[in-house]
């Protein structure tokens, strides 16, 4: 094992300050003896509401229950505890449905993660501890001894560990939209910008492009606001986020004593993939068989579809690229629909208003897009799917892109990662997802050996691991990592936290 000089203090510097970096932060502190100093580089205000926690809107939801937000495996019970010492879940009534389950508000979760942080600044007994970099990341050099990076204010931190946690890439327009639209007035490129709809009259007609998560928040937004005019959502297939389970819904009661899913995450991969060679097509027929026997028995198809996705991160590594990249071109947008599910207040909303003739779906590609005078409507040419292909011209007033995340643009628009992938020391993966990294996420450079102090965690290892998007995947992925962590540092060890200290979420180097 490749251990670092043997000073009084290490330190970790942490390229973002989202999810993944608060959960690596929080989790580092808590288990080592020896002395670590941490440092986040975050240009945000407020250290982990990255994209997904920094809505402000309060019918943007977390698209599963509570109990799948989690920081710290060891400490699953601290987001309720820390909701109930503040009323959250009881003030938040439509959070709650038939079973009980609760679902919070994305705004929330980037509160609590800001206060963890805050709680975790200084570690009593370690001497440990985080502190928020405000500032962008603009490289990160290899040195003799450790790491330097670089930050947009020219000052430099020195690092004998370098965490990338740079998360997903804000959304883009995709062609046939040009560059220069996203500045238009009435084009809104990034729909996770707080307050972008405030500008959209009740009575314009939308184009929604893309008709996933993302599509039924802006959806619900305008629904909650009393829209009235058109709503139209198009994606290419016409294929929508599936509903959570009867159980989380409360319109069944549970055939088998539920498991944690921390458990089933790090459990065993279910038999009947098990005993299936590692190929695409007999996976998808083992689990289709799976599903059908399931719902004979009177279950539903989440059962065993999420036995599958709890351990994709043991499967998807099996595949062969080929298999990956066949899995990724014919069939990932079926998975996503049944992996990222729908927060049920969010669908009765959007459903009932569909119902109404207030939004519809269509299966329609957007092939042209045309502009004149800044404020004037969009031209969009739509080709609806059908058996025979019909390309028809439409008028909107606003235009709002809810294509989804580009995992390709996520160097182009992160300096660090394109300076480290140009020099060699990252290498791509080949399904286009992210960057290769070793089984303890260690980054792989173009020599093809892994740098055990470069890691990279959470979204940019999904080429390596299918699916390190969900923040409980992204908090047990972190803590599969940790011993190895801890001993390339040579700080084994616990820290006990006793006392709440400072956190200054603007703080400067």
């Amino acid at each position: 094992m490749n251990h670092l000089s043997d000073g009084a203090e290490k330190r970790i510097v942490i390229v973002g300050g989202g999810f993944s970096g608060v959960a690596f932060a929080i989790q580092l502190v808590r288990r080592t003896q020896a002395r670590v100093q941490v440092s986040i580089v975050e240009p945000g205000k407020f250290l982990g509401h990255g994209l997904a926690y920094s809505a402000v809107d309060p019918d943007h939801r977390l698209n599963g229950p509570i109990n799948a937000m989690v920081i710290d495996p060891e400490h699953t019970e601290e987001l309720p505890e820390w909701c109930r010492a503040r009323s959250i879940i009881e003030n938040d009534l439509e959070a709650h449905v038939p079973s009980g389950h609760v679902f919070l508000r994305r705004s929330v979760i980037g509160e609590y993660l800001s206060h963890q942080i805050f709680r975790h600044a200084n570690c009593e007994r370690s001497g440990s501890t985080i502190r928020h970099i405000r500032e962008l990341a603009i490289d990160v050099l290899k040195e003799p001894n450790g790491f330097l990076v670089k930050t947009s204010s020219c000052a430099d931190l020195i690092a004998d560990m370098v965490i990338l946690a740079t998360g997903n890439p804000a959304p883009g327009l995709r062609k046939p939209f040009a560059p220069e639209h996203a500045e238009h007035a009435r084009i809104i490129a990034n729909p996770l910008v707080a307050g972008c709809l405030d500008k959209i009259p009740a009575d314009a007609r939308v184009l929604v492009v893309g008709s996933g998560l993302t599509a039924m928040d802006q959806l619900s937004t305008l629904l909650r606001r009393g829209h009235i005019g058109k709503l139209v959502a198009v994606s290419r297939r016409g294929l929508r986020p599936r509903a959570q389970s009867p159980e989380i819904r409360g319109i069944a009661i549970p055939r088998i004593p539920p498991t944690p899913i921390l458990d089933k995450i790090n459990g065993p991969i279910p038999e009947f993939i098990a005993r299936e060679p590692a190929n695409v097509r007999r996976w998808c027929r083992a689990l289709r068989q799976e599903i059908s026997r399931v719902v004979r028995a009177g279950g539903s198809w989440h059962e065993p579809f999420d036995a599958v996705r709890d351990v994709l991160w043991k499967l998807w590594p099996q595949l062969p690229l080929a298999e990956q990249q066949r899995f990724l071109r014919k069939l990932r947008v079926f998975w996503d629909i049944h992996r990222f599910r729908t927060p049920p207040m969010n669908e009765d909303m959007v459903g009932q208003a569909e119902e109404l003739g207030r939004v519809q779906y269509l299966a329609a590609s957007v092939m042209g897009v045309t502009t004149s005078g800044p404020f004037d409507p969009v031209q969009i040419e739509l080709e609806v799917r059908s058996e025979q292909a019909e390309r028809n011209q439409h008028e909107f007033d606003y235009v709002i892109n809810c294509t989804g995340l580009d995992s390709d643009g996520a160097t182009s628009s992160n300096p660090v990662l394109a300076n480290l992938e140009q020099r060699g020391i990252l290498r791509r993966h080949g399904t286009g997802m992210g960057y290769e990294v070793s089984n303890k996420c260690e980054a792989i450079g173009s020599t093809g050996r892994a740098d055990p102090n470069l890691r990279i965690i959470g979204p940019p290892t999904a080429g390596t691991f299918g699916d390190p998007l969900g923040a409980i995947y992204i908090t047990a992925q972190v803590k599969r990592l940790m011993p190895s962590v801890i001993e390339t540092l040579g700080c084994a060890g616990t820290c006990i936290l006793k006392k709440q200290t400072s956190y200054r979420p603007e703080s400067s180097i």
